[in-house]
């Protein structure tokens, strides 16, 4: 077996282990729990509720499409926004749902701009511009929100650091460092023969508010269907959401099954039951993935059968 194949293999049973110890620790809370008794609790909340949800929810899948609308700016690529606003859309949608770190998602929007004429270096360049914006916006609002406003650390997590705010403070070391990337140098980096043209203020200031917009509106999701308490404002849950967020992202479980719920369920189980953090969670998956999954895959379809069509004289 070789090195590669090996650590391939390797990558595969610890994300296999990382999910089945979550659902274990899912699967041992709600052992005293039906699926009545959840249902009942989400049905509690409303429609209004929901309705707002799912409106927070596609607001957020309209933020997401401006990571490659000021991808395209930057590389001054003059694509119209409606081409760019399907192919985003429709890849973060169904890429968020299936994980893969990315594949599927960037596969699906490589297929939509190649067909539209951009080229495949200039559809290089849009895809390291989108990961650079998506990251940035998370460690500069998670290093912030951990650092100013920590949620507490239930002593059965055994964490390595007494607070949060450690993670806060090195989230936002690489967040200004790029800061100072683009603020002081503005000359192209040039590794090797790649020139690496840095953003100018403009499309940086647009970066930081789209991604830090898309992070707290889907905080935003979750914290809308909650049950309501003023004992937990919003910062609260965007933070925990955030932490949930980066277990989620580290397993490379598709969507975070399973270990998103596990760490949330932590964190939030001072404040809310089991059967209403369940409830809403699902409601949240539902919402947040299914929903915007759905409407994708329509718009895929769609698209796809319209180019097939046979032209009409």
């Amino acid at each position: 077996m070789t090195l590669r194949r090996a650590i391939q293999v390797l990558k595969f049973v610890a994300i296999a282990a990382i999910f089945l110890i979550a659902i274990r620790a899912l699967h041992q809370t709600l052992a005293a729990y039906r699926w009545s008794e959840l249902l009942m609790d989400l049905k509690e909340r409303g429609a209004p509720t929901l309705i707002v949800a799912n409106m927070l929810a596609l607001t957020g899948y309209g933020m997401m499409t401006g990571y490659d609308a000021v991808a395209f700016r930057y590389i001054e690529h003059t694509l119209p926004y409606r081409w760019i606003a399907l192919a985003s859309f429709t890849g973060y949608a169904i890429n968020n749902s299936l994980g893969l770190s990315g594949v599927v998602g960037s596969a699906l929007r490589y297929r939509f701009y190649r067909r539209w004429g951009v080229a495949g270096g200039d559809i290089a360049r849009v895809f390291v511009f989108c990961t650079v914006t998506y990251w940035l916006g998370f460690v500069l609002l998670g290093g912030t929100v951990f650092l100013l406003w920590p949620p507490l650390a239930p002593s059965s997590l055994h964490l390595p650091f007494g607070s949060i705010r450690v993670l806060g403070m090195l989230l936002l070391v690489p967040a200004f460092s790029y800061f100072a990337w683009v603020l002081v140098r503005r000359k192209p980096l040039r590794l090797r023969k790649i020139e690496v043209r840095l953003p100018n203020r403009t499309i940086f200031v647009a970066q930081v508010a789209i991604s830090m917009a898309d992070w707290v509106i889907a905080g935003a999701v979750l914290h809308t269907i909650l049950p309501t308490s003023d004992d937990v404002p919003f910062v609260t849950t965007l933070a925990i959401f955030l932490l949930a967020q980066i277990g989620g992202l580290i397993s490379n479980v598709p969507g975070g099954l399973g270990v998103f719920e596990a760490i949330a369920l932590v964190f939030l189980r001072p404040h809310f039951s089991a059967a209403e953090i369940v409830s809403s969670l699902l409601a949240f998956r539902g919402i947040y993935f299914l929903l915007p999954l759905m409407i994708a895959l329509f718009l895929l379809a769609g698209h796809e059968a319209a180019i097939r069509a046979p032209v009409r004289r």
